[in-house]
C-alpha cells in the first residue's frame, strides 16, 4: 500500500521545485504559476497551501496580473494566520510580498493619473506590510529579513527618498554577504537592486553577481538583469518592460 501524504508531499516538493526554476532561472512567470497552483492543490496542511500561494502571488504581481496576485497573497496569508504554532518567517514574507503589491498599485495609479486618494491608500497599505512584515521576522529568518529590506528600499527609491532608498538597499545587501548560508536568490535580488541605485554599489556588487550567474542557460536569464543593472535604474526598468511585453 502506497503512503499518499508522503507522495503528495513529494510531488508538491517537486511542483514547488520546478516553479522556482521557471522563475528564477528563466524568468519564465506564467510557467512558474502553473506549477506552483499544481502545488497547492496538492497541499496537505495550511503551510504547504500558504507557500504554494505566496510564490503563485510573487509571480502573478511580476506578471502585472495584480488582482490574481491580490487573491493568492490574500490565500497564502489567511492560511498562514490558521497554522499553529505560529509561523512567524513565513507570515513576514506573505506580509512583505503583500507590502510589494501595494507599492505595484500605487505606482500604477500614479501612472495612470488615477484618484490621487486610491495611489496615497495603496502607498499606505504597502508601509503598514512592510513594518509588520519587518518586526515579525527581525528575530526569525535573516534571509528574509534581508529581502524585505531591498523591496522597502527599492519602494523608497521609487518614492523619491532616494538617499533613504539606497541606504536601506545597501544594509539589505551587507546583511546577506555576512549571513551564513544564505539564500543565492535573495542575494542576487539585493545586490541588483544596490546596483540599480548607486554607482558604488554597480562596481561593488558586480563581480559577486557575475560570480552568482556563472555562464549557462539555466542562469542566461539572470545574467541580464545583473547586465542591465549596470545601465541603472531607469534602463533596468525599461529593459524589463520590454521584456514582459516580448
Amino acid at each position: 500500500m502506497t503512503d499518499e501524504p508522503s507522495n503528495a508531499v513529494s510531488t508538491f516538493a517537486a511542483e514547488m521545485q520546478a516553479g522556482h526554476m521557471a522563475r528564477e532561472k528563466y524568468g519564465d512567470h506564467n510557467r512558474a504559476v502553473t506549477h506552483y497552483l499544481k502545488a497547492g492543490s496538492l497541499a496537505i496542511d495550511k503551510a504547504l497551501f500558504a507557500q504554494a500561494y505566496q510564490a503563485a502571488g510573487v509571480s502573478y504581481r511580476v506578471l502585472g496580473r495584480f488582482d490574481e496576485a491580490r487573491i493568492a497573497l490574500s490565500s497564502a496569508l489567511e492560511a498562514s494566520e490558521a497554522i499553529e504554532p505560529s509561523d512567524d518567517r513565513l507570515m513576514g514574507a506573505i506580509h512583505r510580498d503583500l507590502g510589494v503589491l501595494h507599492h505595484e498599485l500605487a505606482l500604477k495609479f500614479e501612472r495612470e493619473d488615477a484618484l490621487e486618494v486610491s495611489g496615497q491608500e495603496f502607498g499606505n497599505a504597502f508601509f503598514h506590510f512592510a513594518f509588520s512584515a519587518t518586526n515579525l521576522l527581525y528575530d526569525g529568518d535573516r534571509n528574509e529579513l534581508a529581502a524585505t529590506n531591498g523591496f522597502w528600499g527599492m519602494a523608497l527609491f521609487d518614492a523619491g527618498e532616494k538617499a533613504a532608498g539606497i541606504r536601506r538597499i545597501a544594509y539589505a545587501a551587507k546583511l546577506l554577504a555576512l549571513l551564513p548560508g544564505r539564500n543565492s536568490t535573495y542575494e542576487l535580488n539585493n545586490l541588483i537592486r544596490y546596483m540599480r541605485v548607486s554607482l558604488l554599489g554597480r562596481w561593488a556588487s558586480l563581480p559577486r553577481a557575475l560570480q552568482l550567474t556563472k555562464k549557462g542557460a539555466e542562469n542566461a536569464g539572470s545574467r541580464k538583469r545583473v547586465l542591465a543593472a549596470l545601465g541603472g535604474n531607469r534602463i533596468y526598468k525599461w529593459l524589463q518592460l520590454r521584456q514582459r511585453q516580448m
